[in-house]
C-alpha cells in the first residue's frame, strides 16, 4: 500500500502528480488529466480569441454606427437642399407660367392692334383718296370759275 501512495506537487498554477505504483488505473487517470489540462489551455486560447474578434466586432460596430450617424445627417440636409430648390424650383415655375401667359396676352393684343391698324391704315387710304378726288373736283372747279372769271371779265 505504501508503494502505491500518489504525491501531488503544486508549481505554477500546474499540478504534478507524481506515483510511485505503476497501477494501471492510476495512469490513466493522470492522462486522463492531462489531456484534459491540455484541451482546458487549448479552450482558453481559444476564449482569448473569441474575446479578442468580439472586441474588434465591437469597434466595428461603434465605427458603424457613427458612419451610419454621419450618413443620416448628411442625408437630412441633403432631403432639406432638395426641399428648398424644390421650392425655388415650383416658385421659378410659377413665374414662368405667369410670364408665359402675360405673353400671350400680349401676343392676343399685338395681333388686335395690328387688326385695329390695318382698318385705320385702309381708313386713312380710304379718306386719302376721298381728299384726292375731292381735290381733284375743287382743282377743275377752281379752273371753271377762273375760266368764267376769265370769259366775264
Amino acid at each position: 500500500m505504501v508503494e502505491q501512495v500518489n504525491i501531488f506537487k503544486v508549481s505554477d498554477d500546474k499540478l504534478d502528480t507524481v506515483t510511485n505504483s505503476q497501477n494501471l488505473q492510476v495512469k490513466q487517470k493522470i492522462d486522463r488529466i492531462d489531456q484534459l489540462r491540455a484541451e482546458m489551455s487549448t479552450i482558453k486560447v481559444e476564449a482569448k480569441e473569441s474575446k479578442g474578434k468580439m472586441d474588434h466586432l465591437a469597434s466595428e460596430k461603434e465605427t458603424s454606427r457613427a458612419q451610419l450617424v454621419s450618413a443620416e445627417a448628411q442625408l437630412r440636409a441633403t432631403k432639406e437642399k432638395t426641399e428648398t430648390q424644390s421650392q425655388k424650383i415650383e416658385e421659378l415655375q410659377s413665374q414662368l407660367n405667369s410670364v408665359v401667359a402675360d405673353r400671350e396676352t400680349l401676343a392676343e393684343e399685338l395681333k388686335a392692334s395690328k387688326s385695329v391698324a390695318e382698318i385705320t391704315k385702309a381708313d386713312a387710304d380710304e379718306m386719302v383718296a376721298q381728299y384726292r378726288d375731292d381735290a381733284e373736283a375743287a382743282r377743275d372747279r377752281l379752273k371753271d370759275v377762273v375760266e368764267y372769271v376769265k370769259w366775264q371779265s
